[in-house]
């Protein structure tokens, strides 16, 4: 249990009397009444808080030390007796939900509970024992004996220091004893239910004694000792937690941020102690509860007789009705003891306005009678001129008009005709056409006394509210109902209702019962043009459908549609500026009973809704249509954010008086206000996890006039708006966009946009695309980035800590919608230069922002922001901004563009930024494909463009190529090597997958060709290959599209004559002559029918533009000698290779490129004559010699060993190796670890204390519990790094029966610092030197794909990692048994679906054949030759035992091989040649 957690109600107990002020206790005559009330003074409690609580049962009167009188029980304070029963009450709620064990025996109940209880003399053992518990019916007289002891221990004297003398003559506690407490808290504990043990052990106790030991310093035995507030506070937190071992786990689940190694603690590192909340705030109590009182009556009027004429002659103009002395007009009575004068009494006033009234005009409103009366008084009093003497009769022809309106306003009530009443419907039209005036409001306002008159009015303005709806139909259809608003708001009594509707309704967001619905604030905030998501599939339902389907060609007709547009605009500006101003008048608003009362109202609503819409962002960037259902909706949460961002415009320019303000400390000093903000990842990667989440408050526990400042509290709530509203909001749109147009592909529909996909777009960008509501958000944003480059530059690195990375994600995912959407003019105002320097400055500080999802996005938006017509039409499918085939530049883009090109920032530091991102982007700590929308391909795809763009500028260019020569000259570390790596390792996988999915297209293309074929099918079967088909489709369009912007990137670096050099540099070299030899090989040797697709340029796909471009990448690097003799050297450069290369020579003469025809010519005689002089040179006519060699010679006898197998060979194997399972090894060896993950582990400074126990006891499993497993079929070893423990290299060797079989396939991991938080980090070293991708799952860059690693996507929580379950144990049995299987191919995606249908048979036949050739190179003759550090004795002692059934396994696929091309039979027949020689030699 966290001993911070506000929830547990023993823990609140000892917060709210720590709290208390200290008391004088000099004066034994005190009372306990005045005690009580000092207490309340200094907690802040409140009658108030006993509306709903469970009120306490009475101890029994023979209770030793119980009230035994009436007058005892009186002395008991309220607020005592209210902390009881919150804490009796919040015990009970919680006992129903946990179990209690079975009671071995029974505690004492009744009278003998609370003796033990209230008795300071006895021990502990007066209560159970720890092997005893207690039964739940007496959890009530558990815990009133603890409550009745500390009001006892009050009435003797309040908790302090004071010493009185104990039974034993001791120092004795008046107060509550150790001795006590530990009993009571021993039986309160067991009734919490801990898991780990039903009461406090015997240590647990003692804990408590030392706490109050070290609260209560002083002399004799603690258990004597009294108790102070401070000693009971820290005790009951010390019994409130497990032993050891359980805090330990709880620590590490619900640790705030820790110091990096090397780092000291700064503020930022601190957990800061959550605020006590202990019920309703006093400001807000005092708030609810003050009652208007009103002004007072006018009194009777008293005139001289003489001035009689006078008198009716001014009633005659202010009431508009001829008016007499006589009993049908005025009845003047005379005055008491003054015959010279006579009275208009208050009687006779009312019975004249009646007689107004009862004269006003035919269908004229009886209230706008008596507002014309008013005004006339107001009229003449204001004028001046008036005697003295008549004015208090003007004054009381006021009160009483204005009384007879309220009294009007309160009949309504009863109406049975009229909905909300007649005279408030003549209340709301007066105002409007002004027959009715503000002032005559304002004097009604001023006559209620008492809530239920001013309640009235409240529903009056509720009402006036609800009534702002728009009717898209009609101009100006608002303007009526925001001028009523306007004038019922300017009042102050109706600001303060309005002030305290807000407050209640955050009390509603307190205790879950607030809905959207039932908002003051629903009706205007939701006038949006946003489409509904739950039925888009079938019907796009928008308040402003009409306003487009009305207009005539739509949806052709344009200019009809962007007129429609500004209307509506129009109409949602007006709406959200009205609440903006009515909640400034709030903020403004002088309130007498609590000063800024209003201000914090409004901070109070505006964050109490971004924290409620946090449920909107939890289907994150995927699952944002599902993420909708329950809760707020787009318009509504839309409309609040217009509200905050029209609240932040004055300082959105960033003046530097306004960035002081914006202090980060505000996420931990005001976590009520940044709701989920701290349970976020932080952009240094940490989890804040700061207070409890159970139960979310919003009303601050200080005085609104200790709020941070205005500036402050509008830039952090709008934050967190963007990210609830704003956000979830595009992600909904873009997803329903592209499945709406996956849709309409699917169903093939002629044309452009189907109509629902033309609503979709129109309705959902008129507001997200609304020129106001873009450029606030787009200032706001930018304001954010400047602000954390602020931080950057003042070197307060801490506060990337506690700033959560949905803020930079946010920016990101802004600022790419309004430029793709064709905003790009809103940036005019944006300071570009200083824009950039944010942006870069975030991508070069990996150790303040370690996300890769954040680096991710920051790319893809300057992608945008330099290339954004490119950009747009790679995401026009997925991206609902963009409009389909644009390729013209808009207005803004072109400027932007060179804007972005001309900083310092893109000139100078942008590219070591990318180049570093670029490679960093195979390892993502704690990622999780379900939720993270992070693609590395779509990352570097990104920075490809971004890159190609730089190029384009000669200045920029200079930046790329002295990065180049540095590294030439040894002058820089490995920088730019790594990047063309991990660019060429990245064209090798998307190439080949684009291929292979091309193979598949052919194959279900012919097969639905095949007409009598096709229509043998049943249904179920064309469904699955149908699919399966438009599934490849897909993704292959993807794919292709980033692997020609890869290529072409190559191909613009390779070009040049200092970059081009670092492609020849080991291993790079080689795997650039591999890929070059089998991309050509696949384009058109033996197979190269089978890309043969229907329109290949729907999937980028144009085979003769890419044959140049491949064969362009090969002859650029073919100009250097030292590239020549590596392609010489390569496996592949064969017989069969050569013959394809004269194809594609052929291929280029006949696309007339002559040039390069002539090049390739040179080309491969000048690798052939290098070749011949290693002694191994190939003509084409070679490999009909070799063919016949393979199909001649018997595989058995040829590959048969002298000596036979051992009988016994399994045992032995198990017996010799089963020694070496775990041992550790020097990871700083060369070659012995991946350098990727020693460059991390060095950044991290090693995994943290709790992960290394962890870990610890996980690799010492390996030997005993979960024994790793060691048999010939297939085995596991592991190595670690004795002095890096986070540092582990495993080897598994392939099951028999499967492609891998018996190789040796080596896996690095490494744990990161968080781990088991997060799963650790695996790759695979066994790709060839990145030429292989042995699986679906493992990549030839050495990704290994997996739902525990978070790298792939779990179909249930059990298959995801769990930080309590998860282990290295699991992931090395999960790739053993899951991905090193017998046919792989289905291991794809969607590909399972094929299993049993003849086209996925024969692509897995294909797909095996090429595992088998490259296992027998890389996992088995590579590891014979090389083996790697750690595991030279295992590969040794594993060959040697098993050569013979590795050699029948070869034979096997040898023979399984007959039916591939000759290519493939030959280089298996060559590799197992020389895998026989090499086991020969064990």
């Amino acid at each position: 249990m966290d001993p911070m957690d506000e929830d547990d109600p023993l823990l609140r107990l000892a917060m709210e009397l720590s709290m208390q002020e200290p008391e004088d206790t000099s004066n034994a005559e005190t009372s306990l009444r005045g005690q009580g009330q000092a207490k309340r003074a200094g907690e802040g409690a409140s009658e108030a808080d006993s509306e709903g609580k469970t009120k306490v049962r009475r101890s029994r009167s023979d209770s030793p030390g119980a009230p035994a009188s009436a007058h005892d029980g009186d002395q008991l304070n309220m607020v005592e007796e209210l902390q009881m029963q919150e804490v009796l009450a919040e015990s009970r709620r919680q006992s129903q939900h946990q179990s209690l064990p079975s009671a071995s025996s029974r505690a004492p109940s009744g009278p003998q509970q609370y003796n033990a209880a209230s008795s300071t003399a006895q021990s502990a053992h007066a209560y159970p024992s720890s092997a005893q518990s207690v039964a739940p019916q007496q959890e009530d007289d558990i815990l009133e004996a603890l409550a009745l002891s500390l009001r006892q221990d009050r009435q003797s004297g309040p908790i302090g220091p004071q010493q009185s003398e104990g039974p034993s003559g001791d120092a004795g506690g008046a107060g509550v004893t150790a001795s006590t407490l530990a009993a009571a808290l021993s039986v309160a504990g067991q009734c919490q239910g801990n898991e780990q043990t039903s009461m406090l052990r015997e240590s647990e106790t003692s804990r408590v004694e030392q706490a109050v030991g070290s609260s209560n310093p002083g002399n004799g035995s603690s258990m004597g000792r009294a108790v102070t507030a401070d000693a009971l506070a820290a005790a009951l937190s010390a019994a409130s937690q497990p032993g050891l071992a359980q805090r330990a786990q709880q620590e590490q689940e619900t640790a705030g941020p820790r110091s990096l190694p090397g780092e000291s603690l700064s503020p930022f590192s601190e957990r800061p102690v959550p605020i006590a909340f202990s019920g309703r705030p006093k400001w807000v109590q005092a708030a609810l509860s003050h009652t208007p009182t009103g002004k007072p009556q006018s009194d009777n009027f008293k005139f001289p007789t003489a001035q009689t004429s006078v008198v009716l002659e001014l009633l005659s103009q202010v009431l508009g009705i001829p008016v007499s002395n006589h009993t049908s007009s005025l009845r003047l009575e005379a005055a008491p003891n003054d015959t010279a004068c006579q009275l208009v009494t208050l009687s006779a006033m009312d019975a004249l306005v009646r007689t107004m009234i009862g004269r006003r005009g035919p269908g004229k409103p009886m209230l706008h009678v008596l507002s014309e009366a008013y005004e006339q008084c107001v009229q003449k009093l204001d004028k001046g001129g008036v005697d003295t003497m008549v004015a208090p009769l003007l004054e009381m022809v006021q009160d009483r008009v204005a009384r007879k309106g309220m009294a009007l306003l309160m009949d309504d009530d009863a109406d049975i005709y009229f909905e909300d009443g007649e005279h408030k419907a003549d209340l709301q039209s007066g105002l409007v056409n002004r027959t009715l005036t503000s002032n005559y409001l304002m004097g009604m306002l001023a006559c209620a006394s008492g809530r239920e008159d001013l309640q009235v009015f409240e529903s009056l303005l509720f009402a006036a509210f609800r009534s702002v709806k728009c009717n898209f139909k009609v101009a100006n259809s608002l303007g009526p109902q925001i001028y009523i608003l306007d004038v019922l708001t300017q009042q102050p009594q109706l600001q303060q209702s309005l002030t305290l509707l807000l407050l209640q309704e955050v009390e509603q967001m307190e205790s879950g019962t607030w809905r959207e619905s039932s908002s003051i604030f629903k009706s205007p905030l939701s006038v949006s043009s946003v489409v509904n998501p739950s039925t888009f599939r079938s019907n796009i339902e928008s308040p402003t459908r009409e306003v487009f389907t009305s207009a005539n060609g739509y949806p052709n007709n344009r200019g009809k549609v962007e007129s429609g547009k500004n209307f509506i605009r129009t109409c949602m500006d007006d709406s959200h500026s009205a609440v903006k101003e009515i909640c400034m008048r709030l903020v403004k608003a002088k309130n007498s009973i609590v000063p800024q009362c209003g201000r914090e109202a409004v901070m109070s609503w505006l964050a109490a809704v971004a924290t409620l819409g946090e449920s909107r962002t939890r289907g994150g960037e995927r699952q944002a249509v599902q993420s909708v259902m329950g809760t707020q909706s787009d318009g509504f949460m839309l409309g609040a954010l217009s509200v905050a961002l029209r609240f932040c415009r004055p300082f959105m320019k960033g003046e530097e008086k306004f960035m002081q303000r914006l202090d980060p400390m505000y996420y931990l000093t005001n976590p009520f206000r940044v709701g989920g903000a701290n349970f976020e990842r932080s952009l240094a990667g940490r989890r804040q996890a700061v207070g409890s989440r159970e139960k979310t408050k919003f009303l601050a526990p200080r005085n609104p006039t200790e709020a941070p400042h205005f500036v402050t509290e509008c830039f952090f709530i709008t934050q967190r708006l963007m990210h609830t509203a704003l956000i979830p909001a595009l992600n909904r749109y873009s997803n329903m966009w592209e499945e709406l147009h996956r849709r309409s592909r699917r169903s093939k529909q002629p044309g452009g946009l189907t109509l629902n996909e033309h609503l979709l777009r129109d309705c959902t960008e008129t507001q997200l695309l609304d020129p106001v509501l873009a450029a606030h958000a787009l200032k706001f944003s930018v304001l954010q980035l400047f602000w954390l480059l602020s931080l950057i530059r003042k070197g307060n690195d801490d506060a990337f800590r506690i700033v959560p990375e949905s803020v930079v994600h946010d920016i990101g995912s802004w600022l790419i919608f309004i430029i793709r959407g064709g905003q790009a003019l809103l940036f005019g105002d944006v300071d570009i230069s200083l824009l950039m320097e944010s942006l870069v400055e975030l991508i070069e500080r990996r150790d303040l922002v370690r996300s890769p999802l954040v680096a991710s996005k920051i790319v893809e938006l300057m992608s945008v922001m330099v290339s954004p017509t490119t950009s747009l039409l790679n995401a026009q499918q997925v991206n609902p901004g963009a409009v389909v085939g644009r390729v013209v530049t808009r207005p803004g883009e072109a400027t932007l563009v060179a804007a972005v090109l001309g900083t310092g920032a893109a000139q100078e530091r942008l590219v070591p930024a990318l180049m570093r991102l670029y490679s960093a982007a195979d390892h993502v700590v704690g990622l999780d494909v379900d939720k993270d929308a992070y693609d590395k391909f779509s990352t570097r795809h990104a920075i490809d463009t971004i890159l190609e763009q730089l190029w384009k500028d000669e200045t920029c260019r200079m930046s790329i190529t002295r990065l180049a020569q540095a590294e030439l000259d040894g002058s820089s570390d490995s920088l730019f090597s790594d990047f063309v790596g991990s660019v060429l390792n990245d064209l090798m996988y998307l190439l080949k997958d684009s291929f292979d999915r091309l193979h598949d297209i052919h194959s279900i293309e012919a097969a639905m060709a095949d007409k009598a074929g096709w229509n043998a099918l049943d249904a179920v079967q064309q469904q699955t290959k149908q699919r399966f088909c438009e599934g490849q489709q897909h993704t292959c369009r993807g794919y292709m599209r980033m692997a020609v912007t890869t290529l072409r990137l190559l191909n613009l670096l390779s070009a040049d004559a200092v970059v081009g050099l670092a492609f020849l540099e080991y291993p790079l070299s080689g795997r650039s002559a591999n890929a070059m030899l089998r991309f050509i090989e696949l384009l058109v040797g033996p197979r190269c029918s089978e890309l043969r697709v229907e329109k290949p340029e729907q999937y980028h796909f144009f085979p003769d533009q890419m044959l140049v471009s491949v064969c362009e990448f090969m002859l650029c690097l073919g100009r250097h000698e030292k590239f020549r003799t590596v392609m010489a050297r390569e496996h592949d450069f064969d017989a069969v290779a050569i013959k394809v290369l004269d194809t594609a020579r052929e291929k280029l003469i006949a696309s007339h490129h002559h040039q390069h025809a002539e090049q390739l010519e040179s080309f491969v005689e000048e690798v052939n004559r290098i070749k011949v002089g290693m002694g191994d040179a190939h003509t084409p006519a070679d490999s009909v010699m070799i063919e016949a060699t393979v199909e001649a010679h018997d595989h058995e006898n040829r590959y048969a060993f002298e000596e036979r197998e051992q009988e016994n060979v399994e045992s032995v194997y198990v017996e010799k190796l089963q020694a070496l399972a775990v041992s550790d090894f020097d990871t700083n060896a060369p070659g012995a670890y991946s350098s990727a993950f020693t460059e991390m582990s060095e950044e991290a400074g090693g995994i943290k204390p709790q992960g290394m126990k962890r870990l610890t006891k996980e690799l010492r499993d390996f030997m005993s519990k979960a024994q790793l497993p060691i048999y010939p079929a297939s085995s596991i070893f592991v190595r670690h790094d004795s002095d890096r423990i986070d540092k582990v290299r495993a080897m598994i060797t392939g099951p028999d029966g499967t492609p891998y079989g018996y190789g040796c396939f080596i896996f690095d991991v490494y744990f990161p610092s968080d781990y088991p938080n997060v799963p650790p980090l695996m790759n695979l070293e066994t790709t060839g030197r990145g030429r292989v991708r042995f699986n679906p799952n493992l990549y030839n860059d050495g990704k290994v794909c997996l739902s525990l690693l978070g790298t792939w996507h779990g179909v249930d929580a059990h298959e995801k990692w769990d930080a309590r379950r998860s282990n290295l144990f699991q992931i090395l049995v999960s790739i053993q048994g899951m991905i090193l299987v017998e046919d792989p191919y289905f291991n794809e995606p969607m590909v399972d679906t094929m299993r049993n249908m003849s086209e996925g048979v024969a692509a897995s036949t294909n797909y095996n054949a090429e595992i088998q050739l490259n296992t027998i190179r890389w996992a088995m003759i590579d590891q014979l030759k090389m083996p790697r550090p750690g595991f030279e004795e295992v590969v040794r002692l594993h060959f040697g035992l098993m050569r013979h059934r590795v050699m029948r396994q070869c034979v096997q696929w040898m023979r399984q091989a007959q039916g591939m091309d000759e290519g493939h039979r030959t280089r298996l027949a060559a590799a197992v040649d020389e895998l026989f020689s090499l086991l020969q030699q064990l």
